[in-house]
């Protein structure tokens, strides 16, 4: 979408579980262009559960993974993530450029450049409130934080590492640390942790996917990775079975498999 419009009194447009995939650019005028992955310029409207993967990149200003410029004090963006890598020169940020509108439960975990105003969630914030965003170390160049030009703050946009990610600790976080629907909220992230986990959180709901704050149990019965699993109860990993590099004792050709973890 390139402009996201509320008319007069009326309530702005909504977009809602939409993804873009394909690269996105701008060349122009350096002070008009609005480019986002999802959304170019959101006045008024609404952005909620969406996401963009692909390259958005910009000659001039005001240039987002999801949204250029999310205007206006009624404008919101709400559980959405970039994994796109994002380019300008000034105001850019991995979910938004500029913003005078609220973000919130929103993340970041690909590469964002510029000479000035540069964040891993948001450029420039003109007194929106940016509350529970996150984005991943080291995507933003020479330590300009979060939002450009302010050091991180907790509960605003704040700097996670890859494992924190993968732990799942971010999902439930972006829930705000619930793992239950309740009257005020309903649950917008999931990730499946453990074997074959995913490396970030998801907006789809599959089976055992909802996050926890409970142990992951390593299949010696070791506390392992972190505070977080798909059941309330806590996790427990299986084996993880691999080629042993030596031969079984007393024979010259006969090699059994061996768990890496437990080495049962």
């Amino acid at each position: 979408c390139g402009y996201n419009e509320r008319r007069y009194n009326e309530k702005g447009g909504i977009i809602e579980n939409s993804f873009n995939e394909g690269t996105v650019s701008g060349t122009g005028d350096y002070d008009v262009l609005n480019i986002g992955g999802v959304c170019g310029y959101n006045y008024g409207g609404t952005i909620k559960s969406c996401y963009n993967t692909a390259s958005v990149s910009v000659t001039g200003k005001k240039v987002g993974g999801v949204c250029g410029d999310n205007s206006d004090g009624t404008s919101t963006i709400t559980n959405c993530f970039n994994e796109g890598t994002v380019r300008g020169k000034e105001t850019i940020g991995g979910v938004c450029g500029n913003n005078s509108g609220t973000i919130k439960n929103c993340y970041n975990t690909a590469s964002v450049s510029g000479q000035y105003s540069v964040g891993g969630v948001c450029g420039d914030n003109y007194e929106g409130p940016i509350t529970n965003c996150y984005y991943l170390s080291g995507t933003v160049a020479d330590g300009k934080g979060g939002i450009g030009g302010k050091d991180d703050e907790n509960g605003k946009a704040v700097e996670m590492s890859k494992d924190r990610f993968k732990s799942g600790e971010v999902a439930w976080l972006l829930n705000g640390s619930k793992s239950v629907f309740t009257e005020e909220s309903t649950l917008a992230w999931y990730q499946k942790l453990g074997e074959n986990a995913d490396a970030y959180p998801v907006l789809k709901s599959t089976d055992h996917n909802t996050v926890y704050k409970a142990p992951l149990f390593s299949c010696d019965g070791t506390t392992r990775i972190g505070e977080y699993a798909n059941k309330p109860e806590g996790d427990k990993l299986s084996h993880n079975y691999q080629m042993a590099e030596k031969a079984d004792e007393g024979t010259s050709n006969l090699y059994s498999e061996e768990c890496a973890i437990c080495h049962n």
